[in-house]
């Protein structure tokens, strides 16, 4: 009933068949567990709150594991509301329902919360304080059907929002008999002039709102991760990594139909696009879409880039301008042009670039003599069209000698040709091989 002091768990068991702590008059407690682990607060009594809270009184919760099938904090005395205070700072809470708010104030700044069926918060009256809380977008409540929401407080962090559980849409006023989640901005998107940017808590709903806008830009502002791929069928926009995390367990990002994308980082550093699942490519490009990545690092235990169409030769068009680019190898041209201007390439095999159809134009890119090309088994070679830089040469791999005829199953070196700085361009067709292409001294 009074008092203020600490109760450590200290890695030990509080067990109860009834509630085990009734907190009230003006006391104020902190439960912490000195051990970081094993101290457990709870009750074996499916029909009874695990800690009641009332009158005047405060409990802060920096430590411990509490559990039980009801509710783990009561704030409320007889069914009505009290003028009780809860902090929750740490610890792990699991319950049907973590708190039932119906105190003055509950703020979180830390901890887990696991609910059985239910909800975390059930929010009645007074401040729910979450501004403080970095994981606030895992938080669920519902507010009772005869809460007078007017004289609720509800503070979340800035660049949050309030999510209605039934429709998904963001709200900005509370209402009775609604459960709501907390979510947070992770993508915008901005205009072509600037003028209008427009925050989302999905990247789904961030991209159809970019394929209406020609020349916008879809700008990250958070790390996502997620275990789909995102698919873009139309609009001409940017996808600007921002120095944030694009990671999937799937193939990240299919783009196709007539898309028409450019992928940069405006950080200059730090933006990754990665798949976490070894079987997959990172970007599927087909159709007559079209893709620019001109910044940003790319990570693929396969393909970074592939331009097949479910193994088929596709119609797109692929440039590279610049970004690293990290696979088993980094293009699958299946598709019409590959045009490579600047980046940085790392395979984990032996080739950079599987050539099977249209055009490869290397005749801008100043490293071109560390692209390893290897010519696809199934390409008709006649239709190819490689286009070298200036003053370069083909060297078959295998021999180190000059070719000017691709073939299939051959891997290729592009070198500098060895007293021609002022050759034009070279554009070569061929037959079967793999080949690098190599600068001559």
């Amino acid at each position: 009933d009074s008092g203020k002091f600490t109760i450590d768990l200290n890695g030990k068991t509080w067990e109860s068949s009834q509630w085990v702590l009734c907190v009230s008059g003006t006391a104020d407690i902190k439960i912490i567990d000195s051990t970081g682990e094993s101290g457990i607060m709870k009750t074996t009594d499916s029909g009874s709150a695990l800690i009641l809270l009332y009158d005047t009184a405060k409990i802060e919760i920096a430590g411990g594991s509490f559990e039980t099938s009801s509710v783990a904090v009561n704030m409320s005395y007889g069914g009505n509301a009290t003028s009780a205070e809860l902090l929750i700072s740490g610890g792990k809470i699991t319950a049907n329902t973590c708190v039932y708010a119906q105190g003055s104030k509950v703020t979180i700044t830390g901890g887990e919360f696991e609910t059985i069926d239910r909800y975390i918060i059930y929010y009645i009256t007074g401040t729910l304080d979450l501004s403080q809380y970095a994981a606030a977008d895992k938080i669920s409540f519902y507010v009772y059907s005869l809460a007078d929401v007017s004289a609720l407080n509800l503070i979340i962090p800035e660049g949050y929002v309030i999510i209605d559980k039934a429709t998904e849409e963001e709200v900005t006023q509370l209402e009775a008999d609604r459960e709501y989640i907390i979510a947070k901005h992770v993508v915008s998107v901005t205009n072509a002039d600037g003028s209008v940017t427009t925050n989302y808590t999905s990247l789904e709903d961030a991209i159809e709102a970019a394929e209406l806008l020609d020349n916008s830009t879809v700008k990250l502002l958070d790390n996502i991760s997620v275990t789909t791929s995102c698919t873009i069928d139309s609009g001409k926009f940017a996808i600007d990594l921002n120095g944030k995390t694009w990671e999937s367990s799937q193939w990240v990002l299919f783009v196709r139909g007539t898309a028409d994308i450019k992928i940069t980082d405006s950080t200059g550093e730090g933006g990754l696009m990665k798949t976490t699942v070894a079987t997959c490519d990172l970007i599927a490009l087909y159709d007559t879409a079209k893709l620019e990545i001109a910044g940003g690092s790319f990570e693929s235990s396969n393909y970074v880039v592939d331009m097949s169409d479910s193994g088929l030769a596709s119609s797109s068009e692929l440039i590279i301008s610049g970004g690293k680019l990290s696979g088993y190898a980094i293009v699958n041209a299946k598709g019409s042009k590959v045009t490579i201007t600047d980046g940085e390439f790392e395979e984990f095999d032996l080739y950079s670039i599987c050539y099977a159809t249209g055009t490869l134009d290397l005749s801008q890119y100043a490293d071109a003599d560390k692209i390893v090309l290897f010519v696809d088994y199934s390409a008709d070679v006649s239709t190819l069209n490689l286009i070298l830089p200036e003053g370069f040469e083909l060297k078959n791999l295998n021999n180190n000698e000059e070719v000017t005829q691709l073939e299939a199953s051959k891997m290729y070196a592009i070198t500098k040709a060895s007293g021609s700085e002022t050759a034009v361009a070279a554009s070569i067709t061929g037959r079967h091989n793999h080949y690098r292409v190599c600068k001559h001294r």
